[in-house]
């Protein structure tokens, strides 16, 4: 199918309420499930002025957590190269997040955090039913979170440069 390998489709979240239905998640939620370990992550906040200001949020009691995703495996059309590639799940945004990510093509959206136990169910292959994988895809709560707002360009340069999560001055108050 053409589509799979158009570039537009490489990037996108897949939402969790739709996660049954829309191609090609419908093929992978059985079998390709993953997780993606994370310190933290990014999300842009909208200012009145259009532009964005970017916060990083982690978990308050934990260094290291999971993002429920999927993966595939499929031959790139052009070069005949197999190639591993996965995308993370998202799901409503709790309160805080709704404050923070109110912008974009997708607002009021958040990753798929997955507590401990969570995680074991979601690499487990004998669940299979669309019930018991809708029962793991819940809202990760609020008060387990901590987000600060973080440099201009923050993505510019170094990587690996652990200033990039840094507090900076909010240009706009949310109240979190």
């Amino acid at each position: 199918d053409a589509q799979r390998y158009d570039r537009e489709n490489l990037f996108k979240n897949a939402r969790a309420e739709t996660l049954f239905e829309k191609w090609p998640w419908r093929m992978l939620w059985q079998h390709n499930r993953c997780i993606i370990p994370v310190t933290g992550f990014f999300e842009p906040h909208r200012l009145s002025n259009g532009k964005a200001q970017y916060y990083y949020t982690t978990l308050k009691d934990q260094d290291l957590f999971s993002i429920a995703g999927l993966w595939d495996e499929w031959t790139h059309p052009q070069s005949g190269e197999k190639v591993l590639s996965f995308v993370l799940i998202t799901t409503e945004a709790n309160a805080m997040m709704r404050k923070i990510h109110n912008g974009g093509g997708n607002p009021f959206r958040m990753p798929k955090i997955l507590t401990s136990e969570q995680e074991r169910l979601w690499l487990d292959s004998t669940i299979v039913s669309k019930e018991a994988v809708t029962d793991l895809l819940t809202v990760y709560p609020e008060e387990e979170m901590s987000a600060w707002p973080v440099r201009p360009k923050f993505n510019y340069g170094d990587p690996y440069d652990e200033g990039i999560i840094e507090p900076v001055a909010e240009m706009q108050k949310l109240g979190l």
